[in-house]
């Protein structure tokens, strides 16, 4: 069996997400196994995962890839910089592990 070993990886927490897209990560980072995010259980809404013009509910051709309460999601990115995070109402946390 041939193991994709990745030598870096990082974790953390975009704390109180609110209305307004935030990065993910405030810094450029190359990734070779992708950013895996999973939005906090005890978050009240869905966050959505875009770009920097991502939107909640209001636009078919640029609202985000929603996370529920509890739910994660692969995303094969090759660089976190640009992907970017808000919530419909409200505000919520969203976990990261990226490599």
């Amino acid at each position: 069996m041939n193991l994709n070993v990745q030598r870096y990886f990082q974790t953390g927490r975009v704390p109180n997400v609110g209305t307004v897209a935030v990065q993910v990560f405030p810094s450029s980072v190359q990734l070779r196994a992708g950013l895996w995010l999973k939005a906090d259980s005890g978050n009240p809404n869905n966050l959505f995962i875009g770009q920097s013009n991502v939107t909640a509910w209001t636009n078919p051709t640029t609202d985000g890839y929603p996370l529920r309460p509890g739910e994660e999601h692969l995303f094969t990115v090759d660089n976190v910089s640009g992907v970017y995070v808000k919530a419909n109402v409200g505000s919520g946390n969203l976990w990261f592990w990226m490599s």
